[in-house]
């Protein structure tokens, strides 16, 4: 299954790579000795498709490393061998071109809508004026205009993940890394957050990398799926999503919808019972 989603028809060998990861390995030790392999010889690199970007979304089996490879990138954790890229320099830290948005919810409860959102702006040295602007454009963006002055406490769980995405997309990062964002949501908030992506992604002009154990979600949204084995976690097949740009709930009842969604299953079986898939 191949073909690029549609944004565009680039040679990507004659682009920069933005994200690579090369041979990346990443082992935990846990206070009393024992040893888990998270992710193993984790290789791939990502172009930069400017002013288009990419979703790109892995998926697995719960404990597959998919978070691994996100923290990672993020540069909240350092790879035990290999080595993780950006722009070819070494990632050692977070940075505010690679933003993140978790599972749980964090915006900051003593701060209201419009100061959760302005918040990373404040930190770059914004003035207060022009972060506000930005806060009050990306609310709007988000289907929260009219809640700036509420807190946290007083949203719903899919508000709070709206919140957190503005707040991320107001400092412009040239890559978005989403840890199961809607993971906790109930089934309706989570179409309703899919759907949101789905509708803003494309003025984001960035890469999004996207973690998600939802198989209808990753076909949904995606560009392009990685699909990692389980522990130790590492890629085992790679797809294209053939299907068009402007995407709608109709999209998911179509048979090309249906097929791919047949062959990440079978997939999947095959790497739980210790078979092998194509790269």
């Amino acid at each position: 299954m191949a073909m690029n989603k549609g944004k565009a028809k680039v040679e990507k060998k004659d682009l920069p790579v933005i994200i690579e990861l090369e041979k990346v390995s990443k082992t935990f030790v846990s206070p009393t000795g024992k040893v888990h392999q998270a992710i193993k010889d984790v290789s791939f690199k990502i172009h930069d498709l400017p002013k288009i970007g990419e979703f790109i979304i892995f998926l697995g089996p719960s404990g597959s490393g998919k978070s691994t490879v996100l923290n990672i990138i993020a540069g909240l954790i350092q790879p035990t061998e290999g080595e993780a890229l950006f722009f070819g320099k070494p990632i050692t830290e977070p940075g505010p071109d690679r933003g993140m948005v978790f599972q749980s919810y964090s915006s900051y409860p003593w701060l209201n809508v419009l100061e959760n959102v302005a918040f990373g702006l404040k930190l770059r040295g914004v003035k207060k004026s022009e972060r506000e602007d930005a806060a009050r454009h990306y609310i709007k963006r988000v289907g929260l205009e009219g809640k700036e002055h509420f807190y946290p406490k007083n949203l719903s769980g899919g508000m709070r993940q709206r919140v957190a995405i503005a707040r991320t997309l107001a400092c412009k990062p040239r890559v978005i890394l989403m840890d199961e964002p809607f993971g906790a949501l109930d089934i309706g908030t989570r179409t309703e957050m899919q759907d949101l992506i789905n509708e803003i992604w494309e003025s984001i002009e960035g890469t999004i990398l996207f973690v998600t154990h939802d198989i209808p979600e990753a076909i949904y949204l995606a560009d392009r799926i990685y699909i990692l084995s389980a522990s130790p976690g590492t890629i085992k097949e790679i797809i294209q999503v053939d299907l068009p740009v402007h995407r709608s709930r109709e999209i998911m009842r179509s048979p090309e919808f249906s097929d791919m969604e047949e062959h990440i299953l079978d997939s999947l079986h095959k790497l739980a019972s210790g078979g092998e898939v194509r790269l």
